[in-house]
Formats: structure tokens, sequence, C-alpha cells
């Protein structure tokens, strides 16, 4: 077996103005150590059952959103990128970026429950990436910024090119073995510039979300402190009830035959499922009939606008507590194309 590495577009130019240019970096950087040393990357750990936090392996990456940016991300096919509007350099630049970090908060995420999971070499990769440092913002831990893009912004004198190879930044690359390694006492950002198609995540998983942080507004976030089962109960609810196709995003691995009652597509159902099952159901509706998914789709859209008035009107409408569950079974069948894991189940 040959392992191929892949050398980044930074090792590949080294003639005429550039290779002069590189030289006069490095002159520089020999008299101003770059930012980017002091947030360097430790030693991988010797020990198999043990990983220096500092030195972490660095295989997946994540942009995690609100519900409502989630599903707009589905709708448009992929992440777009925005202007970045807090007090990093690039404020007043027309640079538009996808935020995205290794990053797991215990507290909970500042920036929702929805997490969008990508491969890092596969981002990374590529002749036509380059690389530049743009930063370390004052947070706590200090958050290091790195602009990953195809676009060559060599000439321009607040952005820096990072060389990840050299393992003297946050963020080294070990073309040795092909691993990435990041320092974990700290907060990596990168800030990918371009639009990021959906097809390229690997698979979308939920978290809870920061119970008094929120990056868009603290003061007025309605979902703060939301976990990440009674996300998935909502994001499911929305996604199934508007009709939004959720293969690109990988819930359900590929090549699974059965889902257990720990699989997150399962435990928001079973959190769906538990608030409704108990009402007095005295409609006309059975499961076979032909208004019976349609009636419950619109009960999920109640569902997932927190409208419970209105959800247990229209789940009401169904005969029984057993036609109705057969009709949730059904959907639940339809979207996934698996039957789901017992509804009553508890978890935790």
């Amino acid at each position: 077996m040959y392992l191929r590495l892949v050398k980044p577009s930074f090792l590949l130019r080294s003639s005429g103005h550039d290779s002069e240019k590189v030289i006069t970096d490095r002159q520089t950087m020999a008299n101003n150590p770059p930012e980017w040393q002091r947030y360097k990357v430790g030693k991988p750990s010797a020990k198999p059952d043990w990983v220096n936090p500092d030195c972490q392996p660095l295989n997946y990456i994540y942009h995690v959103a609100h519900i409502p940016v989630a599903l707009e991300i589905l709708r448009t096919g992929c992440l777009t990128p925005r202007l970045v509007y807090d007090k990093s350099k690039l404020n007043q630049r027309r640079i538009t970026v996808t935020w995205l970090s290794p990053n797991f908060w215990n507290a909970g995420s500042r920036y929702g429950n929805i997490q969008f999971v990508f491969d890092w070499k596969r981002l990374a990769g590529g002749d036509d990436k380059r690389f530049y440092w743009v930063e370390a913002i004052n947070y706590s831990p200090d958050a290091c910024r790195i602009l990953v893009t195809k676009n060559d912004r060599s000439n321009e004198s607040d952005l820096i090119e990072f060389d990840p190879t050299v393992g003297d930044g946050p963020w080294w690359w070990d073309t040795s073995t092909d691993a990435h390694w990041w320092n974990g006492d700290y907060c990596l950002e990168i800030m990918a510039e371009g639009k990021l198609p959906i097809s390229k995540c690997e698979r979308v998983e939920f978290v809870d979300h920061h119970p008094h942080g929120c990056c868009i507004d603290p003061n007025k976030c309605q979902y703060k402190g939301l976990g990440k089962e009674r996300a998935a109960a909502l994001f499911l609810a929305a996604t199934i009830s508007q009709e939004i196709d959720l293969s690109p995003i990988k819930l359900i691995p590929a090549g699974t035959r059965a889902l257990t009652a720990f699989d997150m597509p399962c435990r928001g159902w079973s959190a769906i499922w538990r608030e409704i099952r108990d009402l007095q159901f005295s409609g006309p509706i059975t499961s076979q009939m032909p208004a019976a998914l349609p009636i419950l789709r619109a009960a999920l859209g109640a569902y997932s606008r927190t409208n419970q008035s209105e959800c247990k009107m229209l789940s009401a409408l169904f005969v029984s507590s057993a036609e109705f569950r057969r009709a949730f079974e059904n959907l639940f069948q339809t979207t996934f194309a698996l039957p789901p894991a017992d509804l009553d189940t508890e978890v935790f």
C-alpha cells in the first residue's frame, strides 16, 4: 500500500516573484515571530488511551446553526457565506466566509443545535487551497482564525500565508503521516471563503444549546438551553411537515437496516410521540385514509412552531391512539425508508 501525499498549493509556488516574497517573509518572521506561534500544537500522546489537550486529532470540523438557519441550508443546498461582523480585522472587508470549528462546548453551543459535520482532509486537501492567518481574538479561550480559500490573497498586507506543515501554529498538518492535529487549549476557527455545498457534509448531528450564551441574541433567543433531543424533535417535525429532503445530510448512515432507540431520528421521533400519545382521540381519521399523512404533517408543522394547541387539535382528529400511532410510524417509514424503533422506549 502506498500513501499519496498531496502537497498544498503554497508548497508548489517556488519561482520568480513568489520565491522572493517567501524569502522576504521568512526574514521578517525571524525578526518578528508570527502571532500563531503562541498557539503551537503540542506533541501527540504516546499513550494509546490518552489524547493530549494541546495535540488533538483534527479529523472532522463542524458548522453549528440554529434550527431556522439549518432549514434554510437544506432548502438552498449549501452553507451560504456571510460577511464578518464581529471585531475581526475582516469586518471592513467584502470577504464572505462560512465559519467552521473542531471545538466542542461542554456547556452547550452558542451557535445553535444543528451540527453539520465535514471531513477536514476533504476540505483542506487539494492543490488549489490556500491558507492565511487572520488573527487571534482575545476571547476565553483565545480564538485562532485561519482563512481557507482558493483565492490568492498573498498581496493583502493584513493576511499572512500560513503553512500548516511547519507545525508551529494551532493547526499542524504532519505530511509524513498525512495526519492533522490542533491545539484544543484554544478555539480554532476556520473561515472558509465561498459556498460550502451540503453534498460535502458527512452527516448532521444534534447538540445542546448553551443555556445563557447565543451568537445571535442572548436576550431573545428562544433556543437557549434547548437540549439536543428536543432540538431533534423540532427539526424533524419542521423538515417532515415541509417535505424537505433529508437524504443529503445522512441522518441515517448508509447501509443501516434497522434503527435503535439510541439513534437520534428515533429519539427525536419518540420525543414528539410522548407529547401527543395521551390525547383524547375522537375524530374520524384512520391510518389508512388518504388524509392521514397530510393531517399528520400539518400537526407536525404546528409542533415545529411550538403551537401545542393546534398540534393537539389536529392530532385528535384520529379515531384512536392506536390509529394515530400507525399513521405516525407510516410517516416515519415514508421519510426514512426504515421503520422507527420502539417509540415508547426511554433512552435515558
